[in-house]
């Protein structure tokens, strides 16, 4: 078992030393390496994409932490798409990325490459690739840039904002009520970040409230649009005490971080940072009511 390590180690470090050009110019690949992502650049031995992001370029890969790929669950793509994600064809420095902007990766399923979302936050101090935040910036090599991650990047599904909360069978009473009031068109705009609550707090809802809304069409579109923000807002741009304007204007909601956990007003965000292809879905387990209402 040693031998077999110490093979593996081996190999690793001669498969990168090829990568560096014989004048010792360091490459996207020996950058990243020297930051500390030696277990994201591993994968991208096992994929053979070193072939590649050894070439004259130029790049941009994002490196996720090797704390963030340790957390890697199990992929419904494989490990070569997952390396595409990252990379970028062209050198992008992060002073050149502007909030909401898509940018198409290597990733190209049936002819349709898969674009990164950027957001900035926090007085433009705080970059984010798909809700990832930005850690190390801008460290350049010989053939393009390498940004470090805490998160890896995932492919974001063509699937949009409607559709999620279609298939999802935690929020099909959400999706009843926007069917109900003609918002679904609406929410195939955006971007969007949709404050969705599940089925379980549409039932905390005092005795036919729900009923009464259903009822009442202007009340429940009111309702169900201070759910809505007209931008993404990824869970690491929440700031504690910050205000969220919704499109409900001029109506906003509130933030409080607590022990790791995030409430938009009194509502618990259960599941955070669901990408689809115009923005992002946070699950609550409240029903949001304007005030006054």
């Amino acid at each position: 078992m040693y031998i077999l390590k110490m093979y593996s180690f081996i190999t690793f470090v001669l498969v990168l030393c090829i990568c560096v050009s014989k004048s010792s110019q360091v490459n996207i690949l020996q950058e990243a390496a020297n930051l500390g992502a030696t277990d994201f650049v591993k994968i991208i031995m096992e994929t053979g994409m070193q072939k590649i992001l050894a070439g004259t370029g130029p790049f941009t890969l994002f490196v996720p932490t090797n704390e963030a790929v340790s957390k890697l669950p199990k992929l419904y793509i494989t490990l070569k798409e997952l390396v595409q994600y990252h990379v970028i064809m062209g050198e992008v420095l992060s002073k050149q990325l502007k909030n909401e902007e898509l940018i198409p990766t290597l990733l190209n399923p049936n002819g349709t490459a898969l674009d990164i979302r950027f957001n900035l936050y926090k007085g433009n101090k705080l970059l984010t690739a798909e809700g990832s935040s930005v850690i190390v910036p801008d460290k350049t090599a010989d053939n393009g840039v390498v940004h470090v991650v805490d998160r890896v990047l995932y492919p974001v599904p063509l699937t949009n904002l409607p559709v999620l909360i279609a298939m999802l069978k935690s929020t099909s009473t959400m999706m009843s009520a926007l069917s109900v009031v003609d918002l679904v068109d609406f929410l195939l705009g955006g971007p969007f970040t949709l404050f969705a609550p599940t089925n379980d707090a549409f039932l905390k809802l005092p005795p036919d409230e729900f009923n009464k809304l259903l009822a009442n069409h202007t009340a429940l579109t009111a309702v169900l649009k201070y759910h809505i923000l007209n931008t993404t807002v990824w869970s690491v741009g929440m700031m504690n005490n910050e205000a969220l304007p919704t499109v409900l204007y001029p109506r906003w909601l509130g933030v409080t971080e607590y022990n790791g956990k995030i409430f938009i007003n009194n509502g618990l965000i259960t599941d955070r940072d669901l990408a689809v292809s115009n923005g992002v879905v946070h699950l609550i387990d409240h029903v949001l009511l304007p005030n006054p209402f």
